[in-house]
Formats: structure tokens, C-alpha cells, sequence
């Protein structure tokens, strides 16, 4: 289906559902308890409601996995210096660490040569093209969370708004009493 007609479609459903809490909020202000002011409320509030905290849901869990960071590796226990390998192996898996860290985390940290040395992390154009990737990716995350939370708290904020001004009105509409 074509995004225009997704759109519209949202629309229609969402101003019908609109219409249906302001006159249910309006009749029940204005006649009192009955089953149309009942139904309206219901069926206008159920999109309204579902849809604002579906949003809001669904903006906590997009913001929680674009926090969610990978575990770092650390060193083994008594450094690389002391771990159990060959020192080709200590070379290898402590460059791998440290890129890996830097990927996810921008950190550089020191790798071990193949003379057993420590020596600063210098990330190459790969490493920086995957950090610059997962931050790029990280921030989409946290903009597609913030839209859904702003779309949620409109939707609820609007159904707030038009219960009660649907309300007001059939205050207002209340027939008077003569004394």
C-alpha cells in the first residue's frame, strides 16, 4: 500500500475517532449516562489510547536498544603481557579487542606487539568507517524513538484535549432548570 494512502488512512481514522470523543464527551455532559454517549467514548477513545501508548512503548524500546552497546573486551586477567599465547596470538586478539572497543565504544586502547610491547591503538579508514556507521545508526535510533514518543504523547494529548472540550461544551448545552 502507498505511503499517501497509509497516511490518509491514519488520518481518517484517527479524526472519526476524534469526532466520536468529542460527541460522546458532549452527550454524556449534556443528557447524562446513555448508552450512545457510552459507545462514542469508547469507540474514539480505543484507537486514540492504543496507538498513544503503543507509541510510547515503542519509543522506550527503540531508546533502549540504541543504548544498548555491545560488551567491551578487556584484558584477559594479568594482562596480555601474561596471557597464555603465543606471541602472534597475544598480537592478533588484543589488536582484535582493542578494534572492536574502538568500533563500539570510540576507545583506543593499547595493543600488544609482536614484541610483547604495549603500543597505542591507530584505528585504520575501516575501523573508522564502522564507528562512524554504528553512530550514524545509533542516532537514527534515538530520532525514530523520539518521533514515536512525540506521535504518542500527541495522540493521547488530543484525546485529552477533545474529551474535554467536548465536555465543556455539553456543559454548556445542559438544558437549565427553571426553580
Amino acid at each position: 500500500m502507498p505511503d499517501w494512502l497509509v497516511t490518509c488512512l491514519d488520518a481518517a481514522v484517527f479524526a472519526a475517532a476524534f469526532v466520536a470523543i468529542y460527541e460522546g464527551a458532549r452527550r454524556l455532559l449534556r443528557e447524562g449516562l446513555g448508552r450512545v454517549a457510552i459507545l462514542l467514548l469508547v469507540l474514539g477513545l480505543l484507537p486514540s489510547l492504543y496507538e498513544g501508548v503503543a507509541s510510547l512503548r515503542g519509543a522506550a524500546q527503540v531508546a533502549a536498544l540504541a543504548e544498548a552497546m555491545p560488551p567491551l573486551v578487556g584484558e584477559p586477567r594479568g594482562g596480555w603481557e601474561n596471557a597464555a599465547l603465543t606471541p602472534a596470538q597475544r598480537s592478533a586478539q588484543s589488536l582484535e579487542a582493542a578494534r572492536l572497543n574502538f568500533r563500539v565504544d570510540g576507545r583506543l586502547g593499547p595493543v600488544i606487539d609482536s614484541a610483547g610491547r604495549r603500543v597505542p591503538f591507530v584505528p585504520q579508514p575501516d575501523d573508522l568507517r564502522e564507528r562512524e556507521s554504528l553512530v550514524a545508526g545509533r542516532k537514527g535510533a534515538q530520532d525514530a524513538a523520539a518521533r514515536f514518543e512525540e506521535r504518542g504523547l500527541q495522540l493521547l494529548a488530543g484525546a485529552a484535549m477533545v474529551l474535554l472540550v467536548g465536555g465543556l461544551v455539553g456543559l454548556v448545552q445542559r438544558p437549565r432548570r427553571d426553580p
